[in-house]
């Protein structure tokens, strides 16, 4: 085997447990804050983890809400930092967990 093409699985190694632990503390994070999930807001936070991409539409499907119900999490989740818009539209608007994403 090339020696490069080992040490590139080397790399893609280290990389993944890097952003593992870091996921890890993220979640730790997420548990401290939303953890108790007594709200629509604090259960979305916990389970951006598993889908980390959303729209209303996903949301309400998620936490079994109407769309406009959903629309509250996203909102407050937007304005504490959590989640950020990817598209500029007014109507199906799209986020992504801002934390996840950058921890990449």
């Amino acid at each position: 085997m090339d020696e490069s093409f080992i040490e590139g699985i080397g790399q893609q190694a280290s990389h993944a447990y890097k952003r593992t632990g870091e996921l890890r503390y993220l979640r730790g994070e997420y548990e401290r804050e939303y953890g108790h999930e007594k709200t629509a807001t604090d259960r979305l936070a916990m389970r951006l983890f598993e889908q980390p991409y959303v729209t209303a539409r996903t949301v309400a499907n998620m936490l079994n809400v109407t769309q406009q119900t959903a629309c509250n999490p996203l909102t407050e989740l937007e304005e504490s930092g959590v989640l950020e818009k990817t598209t500029g539209r007014e109507r199906y608007r799209e986020h992504k967990a801002v934390d996840i994403y950058l921890s990449r």
